[in-house]
C-alpha cells in the first residue's frame, strides 16, 4: 500500500489560535515559511496540512499541537460552544458597516469551515438549508426594504399564489397564521402553548387541503 500522509481538518482551530495570538495570516506566514494562500485555505478547511505544517503553526502560535489535532469541537459535540465562543455578533456595533461586515465575513468563514468538513451527504443537507433560509427569511428581508410600502404576506395569498389556489386561504387566514407564529417565537410563551398553536395552525392546513381534495374528487 502506499505511504499516506495524515492531515488534518484545523480551520475552527487555526481561527481561534490566530484570535488569541491577535495575529493576521500574512505574520503567520512570515513566522512559519507556509504561504498565506495556503493559511487562508486552511482556515476555511479548503485544504488539510499535515502534521509537520501543523507543527509550525502550532509553535507560531504558542499552541500544543493537541489542539489542532484532537478535533474536540466536533468529537465532543461542542460545535454550537464554538460557534458561540466566536463572538460573531454579540458584540458588534450595529451602527457600524464596518463592524456590520466584519461579523458577516466570521460568519461565512464559519460556514465554509463546517461545510468543507463534513461529507457529500451533509454538504447537500448544508445546501438545502441554506436555499431554504435563502427563499425566506433572507428574501423577506431583502423585499420589505426594497418594498416598504407593500405588505410582503400578501404575496401568499393573491389570486395566483400556491396558497389561494391549493386551500383557498385568503387574507384573514394568513394573518391567524403571521400572528400565531410570531408568538411560536416570543421566549415568553410557554411550550405547551406553543405547541398547541402549532397543532392547530397545521390542522387548519390540513382542514382546508381534505377540502380541497374532496372538491377535486367531486369534480
Amino acid at each position: 500500500m502506499p505511504n499516506v500522509t495524515k492531515t488534518y481538518e484545523i480551520g475552527l482551530y487555526l481561527n481561534k489560535a490566530l484570535h488569541d495570538k491577535n495575529m493576521s495570516t500574512k505574520e503567520l506566514s512570515e513566522r512559519t515559511g507556509v504561504s498565506q494562500k495556503q493559511i487562508r485555505a486552511y482556515l476555511i478547511n479548503e485544504k488539510k496540512p499535515s502534521l509537520e505544517i501543523v507543527k509550525k503553526l502550532a509553535l507560531a502560535l504558542d499552541k500544543d499541537i493537541d489542539f489542532f489535532i484532537n478535533d474536540a469541537y466536533f468529537k465532543n459535540g461542542d460545535i454550537k460552544a464554538s460557534i458561540l465562543k466566536n463572538d460573531l455578533i454579540l458584540h458588534i456595533d450595529e451602527d457600524s458597516e464596518k463592524d456590520v461586515r466584519k461579523a458577516y465575513k466570521a460568519m461565512t468563514r464559519m460556514l465554509n469551515q463546517i461545510f468543507n468538513s463534513v461529507s457529500l451527504e451533509g454538504k447537500n443537507e448544508i445546501i438545502k438549508a441554506l436555499h431554504l433560509y435563502l427563499i425566506t427569511d433572507v428574501y423577506k428581508i431583502a423585499y420589505n426594504e426594497k418594498n416598504p410600502d407593500k405588505d410582503y404576506w400578501k404575496r401568499l395569498y393573491s389570486d395566483n399564489s400556491l396558497l389561494h389556489e391549493a386551500f383557498g386561504i385568503d387574507e384573514k387566514d394568513i394573518a391567524k397564521m403571521v400572528s400565531i407564529f410570531n408568538k411560536l417565537f416570543k421566549p415568553s410563551v410557554p411550550n405547551e402553548k406553543k405547541e398547541e398553536l402549532l397543532y392547530s395552525t397545521l390542522d387548519k392546513i390540513n382542514s382546508l387541503e381534505n377540502v380541497e381534495n374532496d372538491k377535486r374528487d367531486d369534480n
